[in-house]
């Protein structure tokens, strides 16, 4: 299809095409989502584009609620899109599936998956690293397949034709169709969709059987055949097209081709006089011969070979090949990456190809599936148990005995023998090693050329030798369908539901052999899944019993018999392993386990440590067992079954030991305090390891500090609920212990865990538990013996109670309060310490709130120039620096913070993340700073997507979501859309009266927002009603020389001069505007010589109020006066300047402050 589709409607103009553009994702488009968007990513365009598009001839489908796009028009538009992600990754376009989320939270659960798959697909064709569209529909089909859900089926038999082309040129959707219950409007596949009988066999029972008939007719084969001579009825499912599979001898070759057969017509194949053997989707096998050799609709299991000697009925020579398991599942990939590497080998060489990775991943299984996948490609397929070399040449004289081989005293003559004979092109043969482990014991009994090799081996050592393929554990949907698959009853009906299965292969870390080993015992013993669970707590032994047949050992037996063998070779490496037992499931860097070789650990461990050569050779044996693997990065990892396993049968005393090295080697590898140090890469790498070390119970100091430290770095990169989790953990755990003078109610360490608790607490919006904790933390500190009122934890805790009486609306208090700290700080710290600068910033916030932005400006700046002589990069002077920022906006200084502001925000997102209340804030500022110099559609964009995520992260009524949802209605206003402003500041507003309070400074600062645009909306008497109590109340709280009460004021003297009382309107102006000369008047060096911004819009109010009053001459002075002060402060294009030019009043919003 080419754009040429687009021509046959009425062409809109360039704002609705590129909406619909960027709507041509959504199945459905409500009024919401397309002002989202426009806003978001299309903001150049006015919100008349919104309704041109509604009414444009580019909708097919349009009712009251929502319009749907022409299906035809879809495939352009969607092109356009991709072409438009590609061009640009840093385009806006890639925030549209963000936004459509946000938007429509509640969109329903099909038409949600629709868009999902639809725009996954776009961007993975705009070179996007996504999920494919065959992965992102497995959930649906295995509804279809596994749970009989055959809504799922008729659903996306509806959906098929608004789905993307890269869709439905998958498998997978391919499968979903063919359950679907009407395909007769189903499109041709597509050419490019390659179909296998695998394809059809995951089908199972959804899909029915259909005859065809195949005749061999001289040198053809013909399917469908329609004459009137005999045939071979074939069963094979009903798919569309049907497939069947063909393998045939010509030429003194062999020929396999999957066939795809239509409903109708015949398809005819090119085989030669010999029979051909027909393999469908079912795993049946037919031999269809040429009508005087064969007798036509026999079942065969391999009629394609000669009988060669030693080969059995089938013609072909198989040996020691496992038993085949029936509830297989998954591992597709890992099944066509190896065909796809066998594939290029020719036979003049081999291509070794090995599947490698810790024990019970399932690799023996894999190779077992795809040996029999592929059986009848072979003519010998041998499977060869290769752990022992012994063993290898024992299977090599088997296999001589079949071939016709003499066998020699000599194993390795006969085995070299075997290896000279598989070179000979006559045979097509797979040879499988089993639990191959050291390549080079093993190397010279692999063939070198003539047909493949398969190998599986715990050892990443075999990359080289050829191509290696990683097994790791199945996924989480993998683990769900194989329990479900082996728990069906002898009714056939499946005895574990979807959620049980979850919750089970979650406690096995969806370990294969786990999962098979708790299949077999539930099966057996009928126990429900949750006892089982919960047995598995207490007893570990359990993974001893119900081992499957197709797997050589438990879990348990396997960790066992390795750790023997360690012990045996040396009791180093055996040490550095039962580390693991105390250790996370994430790989563990090296070099962490490296710096704890100064720690107090027993020998040889800490000899081992300390020697880097050897380190990493007993991470190369612990890999080499099966028990670990090094993964990118010099990172060892150990399942945490395998792990678990370790640590239950440990003996109680080497288990003591073990637990003791760990906590030793964490501590020394604690890089310390987070405020003073920083090291986040550091602490990340400890932080997995906290809970399973139980560092809480340690009763090493050290080891208790590495706790505190990294609840605060927690805290410091965002993750707030974790940091309290951690420090409550602590704070409850250390609170009981009397141990140790340090622990207890009233012990140093367990009131710095309180301390942490509850600056989290506060960051996630609990500001009232924080308080509460925060005060009793901090007066059981000043009262401590052992502490007291100017020890360094007392007044670190003090900066969180100053925080508490910002957060309470008390501002002159937390002034007080934070001014006798800085001195405190200073004696004790010194001046430049870096929680003298944290107790600068405090007190920084407590001057702006009252009100003060010059002194908050001057001791950011200090805090900041002590930074900059110290790391500019670092991520507390970059915060120094956006502190900066938010003074510079307060002062009217708007060009000045939007460039310190793009300067440092940048950096501290990439430092601490996009989401930490540090870069929210600035982000905030930020967006601030683009609307007070007239960019208001990039505010309004920046805004909306803030508030989209902060409401995400911390929830609607947090103190930082409520800011921006005030931010935003602001931009929305001076946009023009004061429906949706209206609707936000009410949100807002009441969120503030309801947790706040209706008094609170933060409430009020809301209300006199909110009376701007009720009054913009021409909703005078609404907006009079809140300026006069913000007006009153924030004059009682705040003083009547605040500049939130002079923006209040200005407002409400606009009121009065709307409702024709002049005199009042110039007198309130008058008196404001001398209040406002007193508080910001004045050309600060900050503004570049300017006046105040509000200053000069108040000023210009006045001036239409002396006009207004008969002062003519007095109001054309001023005005004049005011609108030279404003083009120099915001620029002759600023919208403020036009207003005031032509004589309108201007407004004096405020940017809620944070606490």
């Amino acid at each position: 299809m080419t754009t040429d589709v687009l021509t046959e409607f009425a062409p809109p103009d360039p704002g609705v095409e590129e909406l619909a553009t960027l709507l041509s994702v959504a199945v459905t488009i409500e009024p919401e989502l397309i002002r989202a968007v426009r806003l978001t990513l299309a903001p150049r365009w006015t919100v008349g584009v919104e309704a041109d598009l509604w009414f444009s001839d580019w909708v097919g489908t349009r009712t009251a609620e929502s319009i749907q796009l022409r299906a035809e028009l879809l495939p352009v538009l969607r092109d356009r899109l991709t072409h438009r992600l590609s061009a640009d990754r840093a385009d806006p376009a890639w925030r549209l599936w963000d936004t459509m989320s946000a938007v429509r939270p509640d969109q329903p659960a099909a038409l949600a998956f629709e868009e999902e798959v639809t725009w996954t697909a776009m961007c993975r064709a705009a070179g996007a690293e996504t999920a494919g569209s065959d992965e992102l529909l497995q959930p649906a089909l295995r509804a279809v397949v596994h749970e009989g859900r055959s809504g799922v089926a008729d659903w996306f038999s509806a959906a098929w034709p608004r789905l993307p082309l890269a869709v439905r040129e998958t498998v997978t959707a391919w499968q979903l169709l063919q359950a679907a219950a009407d395909r007769s409007d189903a499109p041709a596949l597509a050419d490019e969709v390659r179909l296998s009988l695998a394809d059809v066999h995951t089908l199972g029972s959804s899909i029915a059987d259909v005859t065809i008939r195949a005749r061999h007719d001289g040198a053809d084969l013909v399917l469908n055949y329609a004459g009137a001579a005999p045939a071979v009825l074939l069963p094979v499912p009903d798919t569309s097209p049907r497939i069947v599979e063909a393998v045939w001898e010509a030429d003194g070759s062999r020929h396999t081709e999957t066939l795809h057969v239509g409903a109708d017509a015949a398809l005819t194949l090119r085989v030669g006089a010999g029979p051909v053997r027909l393999r469908t989707g079912r795993g049946h096998v037919f031999r269809v011969g040429p009508p005087s050799a064969v007798a036509p609709g026999t079942p065969d299991a391999d009629p394609r070979r000669t009988r060669r000697p030693g080969a059995d009925e089938t013609g072909q020579i198989v040996g020691g090949l496992p038993p085949r398991s029936p509830d297989f599942t998954g591992r597709r990939d890992h099944l066509d990456r190896i065909e796809a590497a066998l594939r290029t080998s020719t036979r003049t060489s081999v291509l070794v190809q090995t599947l490698h990775g810790m024990g019970g991943m399932g690799k023996t299984q894999i190779a077992v599936e795809y040996a029999y996948r592929h059986l009848h490609e072979y003519d010998l397929v041998w499977w060869i148990p290769a752990e022992q070399t012994s063993t290898v040449l024992s299977e090599f004289a088997r296999l001589a005995q079949r071939l016709g081989i003499p066998i020699s005293e000599d194993l390795q003559e006969t085995a070299r023998n075997v290896l000279d004979r598989l070179t000979v092109p006559d045979l097509a043969w797979l040879l499988i090693y089993d639990n191959a482990d050291d390549p080079r014991h093993l190397e010279r009994y692999l063939p070198s050329a003539g047909g493949h090799v398969l190998v599986t081996s715990r050892s990443q050592e075999w990359a080289s030798v050829g191509d290696t393929i990683e097994v790791s554990t199945l996924s989480r949907q993998e683990s769900i369908e194989l329990l479900r698959r082996r728990s069906r009853g002898t009714d056939g009906d499946i005895q574990i539901t979807t959620v049980e299965a979850d919750a089970l292969a979650d406690q096995l870390g969806d370990l294969p052999l786990a999962l098979e080993q708790a299949a077999a015992w539930l099966n057996a013993t009928l126990m429900p899944v949750r006892e089982y669970i919960d047995l598995l707590d207490t007893r570990i032994e359990l993974l001893n019993e119900g081992t499957p047949p197709n797997y050589p050992t438990s879990v348990s037996a396997f960790v066992t018999l390795a750790m023997e063998q360690l012990h045996r070779d040396g009791s180093a490496t055996a040490q550095l392993m039962e580390l693991f037992a105390f250790l996370g499931s994430e790989p563990v860097p090296i070099a962490l386990l490296r710096r704890g070789q100064h720690a107090d650990l027993t020998e040889p461990l800490r000899s081992l440590l300390r020697q880097p050569i050897q380190v990493n050779r007993s991470a190369r044996d612990l890999s080499r067992l099966g028990l670990a693997r090094m993964t990118a990065g010099q990172r060892l990892q150990v399942h945490r079954l395998v792990a678990r396993i370790l640590r239950d049968t440990m003996l109680p005393d080497r288990a003591a030991e073990s637990q003791r090295n760990v906590r030793a080697l964490l501590a020394a590898a604690n890089p310390g305090d987070p405020d003073e140090r920083g090291e986040f890469d550091a602490q990340a790498q400890l932080g997995p390891h906290i809970e399973p070390a139980g560092l809480v119970d340690s009763t090493d100091v050290e080891s208790l500090q590495v706790l505190l430290d990294h609840a605060r770095y927690l805290f410091i990169t965002g993750d707030y609920e974790n940091s309290r989790l951690l420090a409550e953990r602590a704070a409850q755990a250390w609170t009981a212990r009397d141990d140790d003078p340090r622990l207890g109610p009233n012990g140093e360490l367990t009131l710095l865990a309180q301390a942490r608790r509850a600056e989290a607490l506060r960051a996630l919006g609990d500001s009232a538990a924080a308080h509460a904790i925060t005060r009793d933390t901090y007066d059981r500190l000043r009262s401590s013996s052992m502490l007291g009122p100017h020890h360094e934890y007392t007044l670190i805790a003090g900066i969180q109670v100053g925080h508490d009486l910002r957060i309470s609306g008390l501002y002159q208090e937390a002034l007080a309060f934070d001014t006798q700290g800085l001195a405190a700080f200073r004696d004790v710290f010194g001046p430049t310490d870096v929680y003298t600068l944290r107790a600068m910033a405090s007190l920084a916030s407590d001057y702006r709130l009252i009100g003060d932005f010059a002194e908050a400006l001057r001791i950011d700046t200090d805090i900041a120039d002590v930074w900059a002589d110290q790391a500019t990069d670092d991520w507390r002077a970059l915060t120094a620096q956006l502190q900066v920022s938010r003074d510079l906006l307060d002062l009217g200084s708007y060009d000045g913070g939007v460039e310190v502001a793009d300067r440092m925000l940048p950096a501290l997102s990439a430092a601490l993340g996009p989401l930490t209340i540090d870069v929210l804030v600035a982000r905030r500022v930020r967006a601030a700073l683009s609307r007070r110099t007239g960019r208001l559609e990039a505010a309004a964009d920046a805004l909306l997507e803030l508030h989209v995520e902060i409401v995400t992260r911390l929830g609607p009524g947090h103190e930082h979501a409520l800011a921006t949802q005030v931010s935003l209605a602001n931009a929305l206003r001076e946009l023009g859309d004061l429906d949706e402003a209206g609707r936000r500041i009410g949100e807002a507003v009441a969120r503030y009266q309801a947790d706040f309070g209706e008094r609170h400074p933060l409430t009020l600062i809301a209300e006199v927002d909110a009376a701007v645009i009720y009054r913009a909306a021409s909703d005078h008497d609404r907006a009079r009603s809140l300026d006069q109590r913000s007006a009153l109340s924030l004059t009682e709280i705040l003083g009547a020389d605040h500049p939130a009460t002079l923006c209040a004021q200005t407002g409400l003297a606009t009121d009065l001069a709307l409702a024709g009382e002049h005199d009042a309107a110039r007198a309130l102006s008058a008196e404001t505007l001398q209040r406002w000369q007193a508080v910001l008047g004045g050309e600060h060096e900050a503004r570049n010589g300017s006046e105040h911004p509000d200053l000069l819009r108040c000023a210009v109010n006045l001036a239409q109020d002396l006009d207004a009053t008969g002062s003519p001459e007095e109001s054309r002075a001023l005005l004049e006066q005011s609108v030279a002060g404003l083009r120099r402060a915001l620029g002759s294009t600023h919208l403020d300047v036009r207003a005031a030019e032509n004589g309108h009043r201007l407004e004096c919003d405020i940017e809620p402050p944070s606490t």
